[in-house]
């Protein structure tokens, strides 16, 4: 009925690239990617795909793109040296099937074929599939084709022996040899007792399931899923794109400020929150307003005030209104800038034939753009033509300004430099990008100038700012200075660092939005002086690059040797503790300044501007969808890369989770479950990079929890293994290349539509065309729908064959003539039997299709009072 898991492993051997430029003997040539062996070098260039897994020989300003092995769409910087041994993809490494997106490079070739890591991959899948998976309706009918032949085999002799002892003749036939009519009642009683209509029916019926489950956005790879769904008990479904519309949208801004005066004075609040406002999908159009004004009337006036191209500000103040000068304005509009010059490759567009605005790029980047227009730092006009560029300075002439492509006005004031960007990953949890300042000591309206100096000491001057956008949990704890409000201005309040009060404040905010359901981004800054630069341009790796940007820093220019750096960095607890006392007690300016400058030194000035938040809507109808999966005994299980407080509001808002999210469970052991967890802890000290717990212990999360948060996609087929264990039927959704084993090793494998790479797709057994949750479910009730009807035709074929049998069998104890020929019986069976039997299987759903449980694989019958082989017959589905 279907193909094996060869498609799947055809397409991960279509990946690979036909040719590639290698150097043999000192010779540069070109061979096909199949002829590469380990120990080749191969050269690559920007738009060449990757023939085999190599390490890096020499690197130019090199990048990957790894997204159909990582399902991460940044592109990866790579090195010489690897940023993190433990994980599987070392960025001084390239592999086989990724694609150069920047740069060039060489490599020497360590693995080929199914050596590479997508070869594993491919080796993972084909593994899973030894010894094809039988679907439920597969083993029940192997059950009943069993059955029927044991028991037309046990009637054939009886026949048989019957006739014998009886010397029946036929008494049409008088005169054919006995043992020849014999032979024949044999073969008419054999035929009889095979349903041969059977497979025909069966194979219309999922045939045209599977057609109507494709107007219900559901394309069927192999028809046995299409009933095998009807017993899914479990549904592993991604959030995002999934359960979720996939078009996050900024909905609150929240900026973090203290004035000089605030010490401990609690009149004075340290954060405070604006919304933007429309938030329709991507279009730019709006303003940015006080949360605590947004009145439902406000909204409705703000809407018409947008109609009508009227000025927000005749109904709110409009904090993104470049016009309008507060110290909220300044606050708010520099941590959009900040954000915005952070997501430089993305870009808002308007298609000018659908009408419709479109983010290309990285879509977790596509509300800040959004949010940043709204502010006015995009042109409307510009996007529509689909021509929006950051101004940059390319590595090979970092000094010249001259270098560069801009049409947006923001960014002609700072300048990007490429060469030194540490992207985003799993790990890192941010993204950091280095700009020139057009101003020393100035970024926008923040000043770094204060009144003990610490900024503009000698050639100590700030020159360039480093703008980090990621995970908020982690920003938060490597923040260590505040924005202050001073006489009107906005500076950087580097002469007291960030107390545990206001960090505790910083951490609640985050909370708070999270429980919105909201997916938060924090945004922080640190200056950089030219002495930082320097350094950081003498480091090829982003990894060093990020401890050198969290865990020291070189403002003070005398350190400029080696063995002063080496001083510094062996002493950092002392100065620490001589800042300390500088703060405490009134030296001289001299040893103030110096003091200052050890401060410089031996801390990173990381300085948090605020929170972005966007929010992520459920699906329509997603809600009622897990109501009605709860309703079947289906239990549905998200599975996100978000953390763990939006994972559960979200969970809330679709229904997922009640407001008790978390339970406990008592098994004679002192253990505490939650109905959502991150999916560290379910590895060994809650260490992603460390062994996974015992299986047991594993198998006790998964029967139990209904959520989990920060996920790789490695993560899944444990999850999917657990769960088997357990005995449930279990549906797995993917859409990366990394989450294939998971999709082949689950009961049914749903791969996106829209978003899902081709391997995944192949190692699916059903395709979600709108990549819609509630998809599944309607695939589950037509899936419940076949069985149902499977079941009444079966029955009927089955009643119809028994007739035979006892007519048949009459005959031949009454001496009578043999009523049917083989040939006619067959006849009968196929066609006259057969069309009324295809009629049942268009049945409409019974009423309660999706209210009783899902049958379970081994299903057991109690009912030992069986009637006749047609009530015998459920037994075995």
């Amino acid at each position: 009925m279907e193909k094996s898991s060869g498609d799947a492993i055809a397409k991960l051997a279509e990946m690979a690239s036909p040719q590639c430029t290698v150097l043999r003997n000192g010779n540069k040539m070109v061979i096909a990617s199949r002829d590469v062996v380990v120990g080749d070098v191969i050269i690559i260039n920007t738009g060449d795909s990757i023939s085999a897994d190599l390490r890096l020989t020499d690197v130019i300003e090199l990048k990957t793109n790894e997204s159909l092995l990582t399902g991460e769409s940044v592109d990866i910087r790579k090195g010489l040296e690897a940023e993190d041994y433990d994980t599987p993809f070392a960025t001084n490494l390239c592999f086989a099937t990724t694609s150069v997106t920047n740069g060039c490079g060489k490599g020497i070739v360590v693995s080929v074929g199914l050596d590479t890591q997508v070869g594993k991959i491919a080796s993972q899948l084909k593994k899973s599939s030894k010894g094809s998976k039988l679907t439920p309706l597969q083993v029940s009918l192997n059950k009943l084709g069993g059955l029927i032949g044991l028991i037309a085999i046990i009637i054939l002799i009886f026949i048989i022996v019957l006739a014998i002892i009886i010397k029946y003749k036929d008494p049409a036939h008088a005169n054919k040899d006995p043992l020849l009519v014999i032979i024949t009642i044999g073969v008419g009683f054999a035929v009889s007792s095979v349903p041969e209509g059977l497979p025909m029916v069966v194979t219309i019926t999922l045939s045209a399931g599977a057609k109507y489950m494709v107007k219900k956005n559901a394309n069927v790879r192999k028809l046995p899923a299409v009933e095998t769904l009807g017993c899914c008990s479990v549904i592993c479904s991604d959030k995002t794109g999934t359960l979720t519309e996939g078009k996050m949208t900024a909905i609150n801004l929240v900026t973090f400020c203290k004035h000089s005066s605030l010490c401990d004075d609690s009149n004075n609040k340290l954060t405070k929150t604006f919304e933007f406002y429309p938030t329709k999908g991507f279009e730019p159009y709006g303003g940015l307003f006080d949360v605590t004004k947004m009145t439902e009337e406000n909204k409705s006036k703000i809407c018409v005030a947008k109609n009508e191209n009227i000025p927000y500000d005749t109904v709110l103040y409009n904090y993104g209104n470049p016009e309008n000068n507060s110290i909220d304005v300044y606050k708010t509009r520099t941590l959009m800038l900040a954000a915005y010059l952070n997501s430089y490759d993305t870009t808002l567009s308007k298609d000018v034939k659908t009408s419709k605005w479109k983010i290309q790029g990285n879509m977790s980047e596509g509300p800040i753009i959004v949010a940043s227009a709204k502010v006015g730092f995009n042109d409307i006009n510009t996007m529509v033509q689909n021509e929006s560029r950051q101004r940059t300075i390319s590595s090979s002439d970092q000094s010249d300004d001259t270098n560069y492509q801009t049409n947006t006005f923001v960014t002609n004031k700072y300048i990007r430099i490429d060469s030194l960007e540490v992207p985003f990953n799993s790990v890192r949890k941010m993204k950091i990008i280095f700009y020139k300042l057009k101003t020393e000591n100035k970024f926008e309206h923040i000043s770094f100038e204060t009144d003990n100096k610490r900024a503009g000491e000698g050639n100590n001057k700030y020159t360039h700012i480093a703008l980090i956008k990621g995970a908020p949990d982690k920003l938060i704890q490597l923040s260590n200075y505040l924005l202050e409000e001073y006489n009107g201005i906005l500076r950087a309040a580097l002469d007291k660092q960030i107390n545990p009060k206001e960090k505790q404040i910083l951490i609640d905010s985050n909370l708070s939005l999270s429980k919105k359901a909201l997916r938060v981004l924090a945004v922080c800054i640190r200056p950089l002086t030219d002495n930082d630069i320097i350094k950081l341009k003498k480091l090829d790796d982003a990894n060093e690059r990020l401890n050198f940007f969290i865990n020291c820093s070189s403002s003070s220019s005398n350190s400029s040797s080696s063995n002063s750096n080496s001083s510094s960095s062996n002493n950092n607890n002392n100065n620490s503790n001589n800042n300390n006392n500088s703060n405490n007690n009134n030296n001289s300016n001299n040893n103030s300044n110096n003091n200052n400058n050890k401060m410089s030194d031996s801390m990173p000035i990381i300085i948090p501007l605020g929170f972005i938040a966007s929010f992520d809507p459920p699906r329509f109808g997603v809600k009622e969808a897990i109501k009605t999966c709860r309703e079947a005994k289906v239990k549905v299980i998200m599975i996100t890369g978000d953390q763990k407080p939006t994972a559960i509001a979200i969970g809330k808002l679709i229904g997922l989770i009640s407001d008790n999210e978390n339970k406990k469970i008592e098994d004679g052991q002192e253990s505490y479950k939650a109905e959502a967890i991150e999916c560290a802890e379910l590895h060994i000290n809650k260490n992603p990079n460390e062994a996974l717990l015992p299986d047991d212990i594993l198998d006790d999360y998964t029967d139990n929890v209904l959520i989990y948060s920060r996920a790789q996609p490695e993560d899944k087929i444990t999850i999917v293994q657990s769960l088997q264990r357990k005995g449930y039927l279990v549906a797995m959704t993917g859409d990366g290349v990394n989450d294939a084993p998971a999709l082949k090793a689950a009961d049914i494998g749903v791969a996106m539509g829209i978003n899902g790479t081709e391997v995944a797709k192949g190692a699916a057994e059903m395709i979600l065309i709108d990549d819609n949750f509630c998809t599944v479910v309607s695939a589950i009730d037509v899936g419940r729908t076949i069985y149902s009807n499977i079941q009444k035709f079966v029955c009927f074929l089955l009643g119809t064959n028994i007739g035979e049998i006892l007519y048949l069998s009459v005959a031949v104890a009454a001496r009578m003539p043999f009523p049917l020929e083989a040939l006619q019986i067959l006849f009968l069976n196929l066609m006259t039997d057969g069309c009324p039997a295809v009629a049942l299987s268009r049945e409409p759903p019974n009423d309660d299709n999706m209210k009783v449980p899902p049958r379970k694989k081994k299903k057991t019958n109690n009912d030992k009072t069986l009637v006749g082989l047609w009530n015998y017959t459920p037994y075995y589905f």
